[in-house]
């Protein structure tokens, strides 16, 4: 397709940022390649949690809501994770037709950031382990990029790691560039190409570079079940 008639169908804006127009169609191919992978972990990572919560206590997200809504009308919700999942929840709870759904129908609805949120408190509080979640010890870190951190704390490991896949999912299905890799210059002089996509955490800075998302996500899937891969 000629390059004016792919600009009016997707913008040039779009197009601009693009190398060419294969990159940006490579780029497609490469969203598309990964959806189901991205969709099971998220499945899965939610349906551990929500065990782990009920276990617990039947209605877990229901009875939490109250007792974070009592503790905010008092003048009590301090704890930014708290109030991180308080707002969450509310926010749905606040959409008519969730005010008498299901258990089940309310964990549906809850994004990926929500249970990112939840599995912090977690493992804060130990209500479990990471393992118990994802077993991330046979991850090693810097097989996705070189200057990455070599984790001993899985705890710690899997939640970058968690951190890593919400940055990928969030772009993918924003249909944003994937490809992207950054450029930093070294010692004034040299150039050096870094991952696009990072997160920096407790002070460990940790990306994946653009040709190693593929086998990243198919390395947390292993590690969940290595009959999903």
């Amino acid at each position: 397709m000629e390059h004016k008639k792919y600009a009016q169908l997707f913008s040039e804006d779009r197009i601009s940022s693009y190398e060419s127009i294969e990159e940006h169609d490579r780029n497609l191919d490469l969203i598309a390649s990964i959806t189901k992978d991205l969709a099971i972990i998220e499945l899965v990572f939610r349906n551990r949690i929500d065990q782990i919560m009920l276990n617990r206590r039947q209605d877990w997200i229901r009875v939490w809501h109250a007792e974070l809504l009592i503790q905010k009308e008092n003048g009590n919700l301090k704890n930014p994770r708290e109030k991180a999942i308080f707002y969450k929840i509310d926010q749905e709870f606040q959409k008519k037709e969730n005010s008498l759904a299901s258990h089940n129908h309310l964990i549906s609805r809850m994004m990926f950031g929500f249970w990112i949120e939840v599995a912090f408190y977690i493992l804060q509080h130990r209500y479990c382990n990471s393992c118990d979640l994802i077993d991330v010890s046979n991850i090693d870190l810097k097989k996705y990029s070189k200057f990455n951190e070599k984790l001993k704390d899985n705890n710690l490991k899997l939640l970058i790691i968690l951190a890593l896949v919400q940055k990928i999912r969030n772009r993918a299905f924003h249909w944003e560039n994937l490809l992207k890799n950054k450029e930093r210059i070294l010692n004034n002089y040299k150039i050096i190409k870094i991952p696009n996509i990072y997160t920096a955490f407790r002070g460990f800075s940790n990306g994946i570079y653009a040709d190693k998302i593929e086998v990243f996500l198919k390395d947390v899937l292993n590690n969940i079940d290595n009959e999903l891969n």
